[in-house]
């Protein structure tokens, strides 16, 4: 495998959504009354700049077609849309790209706004105490997939269903509680969520006591272990069987990785995101330094990480076998004013030919030409194999982690499901909207100049051996050679 470029990836804290139409050109050119902005105008103010910015709708006709067959399905609907379904139509217009780096961000607003009134009025009215949420779980015999206890390190979440209809009438509803609760206290209302057709993901309302419930999607990933919700919140689920364990919970931080022993000769990393801090993900890999590298089997479960930073590098060191890499190969950037911005102030050098073509050529490709020497240096320990363990839920920069890993050493193997597919557009810009409170998030270029052939996000990165069910002590037998994945 050829590294093609080096990667430039980011995932914004809040991945997806975004947009686009009306109903002529002329209508199109007009900017939207600030002050007056209605969810029309986002939709026009997004739609010109998915045009003039977006490189994937230059590169990949049928996605371009099936986006614009979607805007116009949709814009009626969209004109006076609130809020909330304003969010949801732009995510189902931008959902055909398939491309996790495409996002808007809009502000929570504060105030005392008919549609708040509505949301507090009817929670209010629909509030259930913490030992109630208990009950629910002593009488199910029978759960969702979704239900259960999670934890975000500080506060517990009950996610069971709805107990009412009206506004409530999601399907699922997730409670927050402290650990100290008690029995009687009232268990917040937090998120509100039906299913979606794709197995294991979900939309609905994320609300806030302090501002408007914004739109929101939610993911079950690492065989529902893991539920990441937009904004860059994780939750992990936990044990706990009733109200009596609450106290005796422990609330692990879900971005923290961690490291155990699986048997003598085999050691465990689990990375279940890159949204982390360098030196809080670095405290724990050097903390256990000794206990990796006497090991002579490595797995790591990537699985659930959505990404984040390159903060990785300290554990990828532990099994480098590669001492130089070429890294030689093109990729493709789109010229707009807003690319030309974004490029101006990211290159050290302010003479780069790219910045030129890109002033004079609005609406043209740029080809970027990488050919360099990376040095690195060999790993000097016991580890003889690793395995990485992948599911639908690495995206972006655990994917980068993922290619870089099997570039750099040849003692790596994935096993379990594909990846999530958010690799191929690259190095995101975020501007301003004609709405203020609504930023749009893109990416400026690609991963080489092939796209859309050639690619990961269609397809995810593929493991070596497809799992359906993970066993560490099976993915240990088989680094050990001595049974055969089927």
């Amino acid at each position: 495998m050829k590294l093609r470029k080096r990667y430039v990836l980011i995932l914004y804290p809040a991945f997806f959504s975004v947009f686009l139409g009306c109903y002529n050109k002329k209508s199109l050119a007009q900017e939207p009354n600030i002050s007056t902005c209605r969810c029309g105008d986002k939709f026009n103010s997004l739609y010109k700049k998915v045009k003039e910015d977006y490189i994937a709708y230059y590169l990949d006709k049928a996605k371009r077609d099936s986006f614009n067959s979607v805007v116009i399905k949709l814009i009626e609907k969209v004109q006076d849309a609130n809020e909330i379904d304003c969010e949801k139509y732009m995510q189902q217009a931008l959902d055909v790209f398939h491309d996790g780096h495409l996002f808007t961000i809009t502000y929570p607003k504060t105030g005392d706004t008919l549609l708040m009134k509505s949301y507090i009025k009817e929670i209010k009215a629909r509030q259930i105490t913490v030992g109630e949420v208990f009950k629910y779980f002593k009488k199910q015999t029978k759960y969702a997939p979704i239900e259960g206890i999670y934890t975000d390190g500080d506060l517990l979440y009950a996610i069971i269903k709805s107990p009412g209809k009206s506004i409530t009438s999601y399907k699922f509803v997730a409670f927050s509680f402290s650990k100290n609760a008690k029995i009687s206290d009232s268990a917040h209302y937090k998120l509100m969520l039906n299913e979606l057709a794709e197995k294991n993901k979900f939309e609905g309302i994320f609300l806030n006591r302090y501002s408007l419930p914004r739109y929101t999607r939610a993911f079950l990933f690492k065989d529902n272990e893991l539920l990441a919700t937009w904004g860059g919140i994780l939750w992990q689920r936990i044990s706990i069987n009733n109200f009596k364990e609450l106290q005796n919970a422990n609330l692990v931080n879900p971005f923290i990785p961690s490291v155990k022993k699986i048997d003598d000769e085999s050691v465990l990393v689990t990375t279940p995101s890159f949204l982390v801090d360098r030196n809080k993900f670095d405290s724990v890999i050097k903390l256990n330094e000794k206990i990796i590298s006497n090991s002579k089997y490595l797995v790591i479960d990537l699985r659930g990480n959505i990404g984040g930073n390159n903060v990785y590098r300290n554990l990828l060191n532990f099994y480098i076998t590669l001492d130089t890499l070429k890294i030689d190969g093109s990729s493709l950037v789109l010229s707009s004013e807003d690319n030309y911005n974004y490029y101006k102030s990211s290159l050290p050098d302010s003479t780069d030919p790219m910045l030129a073509f890109m002033k004079l050529n609005p609406g043209k490709i740029y080809t970027r030409t990488t050919n360099s020497m990376r040095v690195y240096s060999i790993a000097n320990n016991k580890i003889e194999k690793v395995a990485i363990i992948t599911d639908r839920g690495d995206m972006s920069s655990a994917e980068a982690f993922i290619l870089q890993s099997k570039h750099l050493s040849n003692k790596v193997i994935l096993v379990g499901q594909p990846t999530g597919g958010v690799i191929d557009y690259t190095s995101i810009n975020t501007i301003k909207l004609a709405c203020p409170e609504t930023l749009f998030g893109y990416p400026t270029g690609t991963i080489h100049d092939k796209l859309p052939l050639d690619g990961y996000n269609q397809t995810g990165i593929i493991p070596d051996i497809v799992l359906h069910k993970i066993s560490y002590l099976e993915i240990v037998e088989i680094l050990k050679n001595k049974k055969k994945a089927l």
